[in-house]
């Protein structure tokens, strides 16, 4: 399970125009709730995203040209094609396709 998506800003500083994103690892913890009066502990997942150059670069161990981590509510149902649902809503990922 990945994106490929058009990736224009990079740690390297180029761009990929079939770059290959792949969540690298999730983990979930309790966090402090956004709303101050609340005053309670949620759920929250990080979500550590590793793009490679293409897919083939990937599969052929190449290291990642960027990486980046989100944080989401943690998807109801199947852990991990929650996530990448989640990250198909975000603007760095607009047009992505999965792959």
């Amino acid at each position: 399970m990945a994106l490929r998506l058009n990736l224009e800003n990079t740690a390297v500083g180029v761009a990929f125009n079939a770059a290959y994103a792949k969540v690298e690892s999730v983990q979930v913890d309790y966090m402090p709730s956004e709303d101050v009066e609340l005053n309670a502990l949620v759920l929250k997942a990080h979500a550590l995203v590793r793009f490679y150059a293409s897919e083939d670069a990937r599969l052929n161990n190449a290291q990642p040209v960027h990486q980046q981590l989100f944080r989401m509510e943690v998807p109801s149902g199947d852990l991990m094609p929650g996530v990448y649902n989640y990250l198909k809503l975000l603007p760095e990922f607009e047009n992505s396709e999965d792959c």
